[in-house]
């Protein structure tokens, strides 16, 4: 326990930041030592802007079959991929999967088009002589098609309590959650800039990102739940199980109860883990009339929305995340919708409005 304490008092440097990501739904083909070993698996894909304009890639729960057993390797992770003229491109020098048990060269090439197909070949190069022999590697062959899925980003603004080793550590803070659409009923959960308090020293641990949210429809509103086996925080540094469960009223009131189970001898143990238990409450945030997306004006009208300054196309949604309507514009349009609140996607930019 001395070096898990010992863990606790590192102030760890961490890249925050809340912008959503771009998701891809598709199809994944393996092969390995000259054997498909996955034809036509359903996939999803992500692509998230870095502050250098570079993009980090992220195929989630990678798993392979050999002679008719299950690996779970984890995710396959790119930093630094370059995404220009419809073509993307990257590769990783030292992919840790399987908890550890496999290191990888990663390369990645591909392209996408305007439309958002994207195309994609990675070859995942297993270090059979890790790490003495970088070069002797078992290619997995890895092919990926998929469209864009038209996400929609929901913001709760609201109060966090933690509570650790049975110590309330936040009472209260001001904290916002949010949740994007990534398929039907399916979700993203990001808690943008988590952090804990230990003996008056804070420890920013990063986001907590639950992918594969599901919102299933109460009597009330919605229950929610979720949960993620191995969240890499604070840098690498902590690993953890993270299970979420809530709910959501009709009208937005979002109550939450994360466990963040901290794996105190990973990759080890996982059994062993220290409990840090949050708590979220918040308000869905209940939008504007008015509002600039891509240069064009939005307006919530009375059973309408109007729309100025924009040529493409337009889609408008539910607050969970369901099409209520979709028009091509050019210039101008309304598009009509029964009163209540939307989100309103032009181009790259999705806002919210009230429609009377």
């Amino acid at each position: 326990m001395k070096k898990f304490y010992a863990l606790l008092l590192m102030v760890f440097a961490v890249a925050m930041g809340v912008s959503a990501q771009t998701y891809y739904n598709g199809k994944l083909d393996v092969e390995m030592v000259g054997e498909k070993i996955a034809d036509g698996m359903d996939a999803r894909v992500s692509l998230s802007e870095s502050a250098d304009g570079t993009y980090v890639f992220k195929l989630p729960d990678f798993r392979i079959t050999i002679n008719e057993t299950e690996l779970p390797c984890g995710d396959i992770v790119v930093e630094g991929v370059t995404r220009k003229d419809g073509k993307l491109s990257g590769s990783v020098n030292d992919l840790s999967l399987a908890m550890g048990q496999i290191h990888a060269k990663v390369d990645l090439v591909g392209t996408e088009t305007a439309e958002g197909a994207m195309d994609l070949a990675i070859t995942v190069g297993w270090y059979t002589d890790y790490p003495d022999d970088l070069s002797a590697t078992m290619p997995i062959n890895v092919t990926f098609k998929g469209q864009k899925y038209d996400s929609v980003v929901t913001e709760y603004p609201g109060k966090l309590d933690v509570e650790m080793v049975g110590e309330k550590i936040v009472s209260g803070q001001d904290a916002k959650v949010y949740l994007q659409t990534i398929d039907d009923g399916v979700y993203m959960f990001k808690l943008p800039d988590f952090r804990i308090t230990i003996n008056e020293t804070e420890l920013p641990c990063g986001d907590i990102v639950i992918e594969g949210v599901t919102r299933t429809a109460n009597a009330t509103g919605f229950d929610l739940a979720g949960s993620v086996n191995d969240l890499s925080l604070a840098g690498g540094e902590i690993h953890a199980k993270v299970d979420l469960v809530g709910t959501e009223t009709a009208e937005g009131a979002m109550d939450l109860a994360i466990t963040v189970g901290w794996y105190t001898d990973y990759p080890d143990d996982l059994s062993a883990t220290m409990p840090i238990n949050v708590t979220f409450k918040g308000q869905r945030d209940a939008g504007v009339n008015v509002v600039e997306a891509s240069g064009a004006a939005v307006r919530g009208a009375e059973d309408a929305i109007a729309v100025d300054g924009f040529a493409g196309r337009v889609n408008v949604y539910t607050v969970d995340g369901r099409l209520a309507a979709s028009a091509q514009v050019d210039g101008e349009a309304t598009i009509s919708v029964a009163a209540g609140l939307y989100v309103v996607r032009a181009g790259e930019k999705a806002v919210k409005v009230v429609v009377k």
